[in-house]
Formats: C-alpha cells, sequence, structure tokens
C-alpha cells in the first residue's frame, strides 16, 4: 500500500504543477505551432489598399507558421510601414510579440486596433496577455467583455476555458468548474477545458473527479508531459501505484524529448519514490 502521510506531499507537489500552468493551453509545443488567433487573421484578410502589403502579410504568416518569429516580425513591421492603419496587421503583429512572450507590447497592439472593444477574438488574445502577466482582475474583465460578444460556439468554448484558468487562481473554483464544464458542453473533449477543469478539481481536493478529465486529455494530447505527469500524481495520491508508474515514465520520456530537463528529472524523482508497483495494487 502506499504509505498515506504522502498524499500531502503529493497534493503540494501538484499545487506547484498546478500554479506553472495557470494560463497554459493544454497542449504540446510539438504539436502546434499556432494559436487559434491565427486562423482569425486568415479568416479576416481583407484587400489591403496599398500596393505590395498583401504579399509583405501572406510572408510574414508564412514565417510566423514557420516558427520565424522574428521574420515575422519584420515583415508585418513593414506592412505597418506601408499601411500604418491596417487592423489585421496590428492584431497579427500582438499575436507574434505574444509568442515571444513581449506581452506588454503584445497588449499595445491589440488596443491599437480600431475595432478592439467590439472583438471577441482581440479581447480574449489581450486576456491571456494580462494573465501572463499577472493581472488576473483586467484578464478576467478582457474574458468577460469578450463573452459577452457571443462569439461562436468554438471560440467560446476557447474562452471559457481560459477564462475558468483566471477564475481558478482568483479562487473562484466553482466558477471555474462551471466555465469548463460549459466550455466542454460547447465543444466536447476541448483539451483546454479538460485540463482546467482537472486542475481545479485537484485545488478542491476531487482527485477522483480530476482522473477522469486527464485520462481523455493524455489519450488526446499524448505528447502532453504535463498531462502524464499530473494524472500520475493523482493516482499516486489515489494509492494506484502501477498506473502512477507507467504516466511518470511517460512523462520522463517526453520531457526528455521536448528537452525538459527541469521536468525529467522531476519526474524521475517521483519515480523512483515508487518501490515495486507491481506489488503495490
Amino acid at each position: 500500500m502506499i504509505i498515506k502521510r504522502k498524499i500531502q506531499q503529493t497534493a503540494l507537489a501538484l499545487l506547484s504543477i498546478a500554479s506553472l500552468a495557470i494560463c497554459s493551453q493544454a497542449v504540446s509545443a510539438e504539436e502546434t505551432a499556432t494559436r487559434g488567433g491565427m486562423d482569425i487573421v486568415q479568416s479576416k484578410a481583407i484587400p489591403v489598399p496599398v500596393a505590395g502589403a498583401l504579399d509583405v502579410m501572406q510572408q510574414a504568416l508564412d514565417k510566423y507558421n514557420a516558427g520565424d518569429n522574428n521574420g515575422a516580425l519584420v515583415a508585418i513591421n513593414e506592412v505597418l510601414l506601408r499601411d500604418p492603419f491596417n487592423p489585421q496587421a496590428f492584431f497579427f503583429r500582438g499575436l507574434i510579440r505574444e509568442r515571444q512572450g513581449d506581452y506588454i507590447n503584445a497588449i499595445s497592439d491589440f488596443d491599437q486596433n480600431r475595432v478592439a472593444a467590439l472583438d471577441a477574438a482581440i479581447l480574449g488574445e489581450k486576456g491571456s496577455c494580462q494573465c501572463h502577466l499577472a493581472d488576473f482582475k483586467a484578464s478576467l474583465n478582457s474574458y468577460n467583455r469578450a463573452l459577452d460578444l457571443r462569439p461562436g460556439k468554438d471560440a467560446g468554448a476557447q474562452l471559457l476555458a481560459r477564462r475558468a484558468s483566471v477564475k481558478r487562481i482568483l479562487h473562484d473554483d466553482n466558477g471555474a468548474v462551471d466555465d469548463c464544464s460549459t466550455s466542454l458542453r460547447l465543444m466536447p473533449n476541448n483539451p483546454d477545458g479538460l485540463w482546467q477543469r482537472a486542475l481545479t478539481y485537484i485545488d478542491l481536493k476531487q482527485l477522483d473527479a480530476a482522473v477522469p478529465d486527464l485520462q481523455k486529455l493524455v489519450q488526446q494530447q499524448p505528447r502532453f508531459a504535463n498531462g502524464h505527469y499530473t494524472l500520475a500524481e493523482c493516482y499516486m495520491s489515489l494509492g494506484r501505484a502501477k498506473d502512477a508508474q507507467t504516466e511518470y515514465q511517460r512523462a520522463v520520456d517526453l520531457f526528455a524529448v521536448q528537452h525538459d530537463e527541469q521536468g525529467r528529472k522531476m519526474a524521475m524523482q517521483r519515480l523512483a519514490q515508487i518501490p515495486d508497483a507491481s506489488t503495490q495494487q
């Protein structure tokens, strides 16, 4: 049997993992190179009344999708030199800066957009940047305003999951669970909804409720290392040592592939604490 006094230690470890994932989406860097906002940029693209600006905009998009953030930024700055009032360019530059971690300037770009106050996508990205800057009340306000605009079903599901992450850090756990559940009704098996609801259940010490969400999540996102690690922590607290051993090992392998040495060592340490899992269940 797993020694019960380990539960408190495990719970603290879970909370530390949860705090690292406040604003993150439940996807691995290897599985997606773009955020939802990029689809919005492309779908909203309209003819730009300045010669050559559309070509440069496409070059910027191509560089962004190839992971060349600096090249994309140079190209989009050229678009803005040619057309200083291009709303798509401001939104796009905000997304580039957000990806680079330049959240303050990203917010400035989102606010430069002439339709920012009436566009749920822009408000959502602004809320994400504010969350990363630990301005949680401002982030919550941005998400509230975005949802008040009644975006489409999929966009609404993503916004609800993001707002849930902010509510959780503000200790509104019930509100976070409600947002995630609504998100999952709009978009069944939405990975962000599953991840945020699982983390909230963990905060509430409802590990039995967290496990099914985490299981679905790692099935959908098999390379999401933190998902496997967090599921292993839940299994350990619930006395399921063999299952925990499997998930820790998966986390070790994934952290190694993703060159996350800190994560790999953390998972290795937890794995070493399991004596002989085959005799524990």
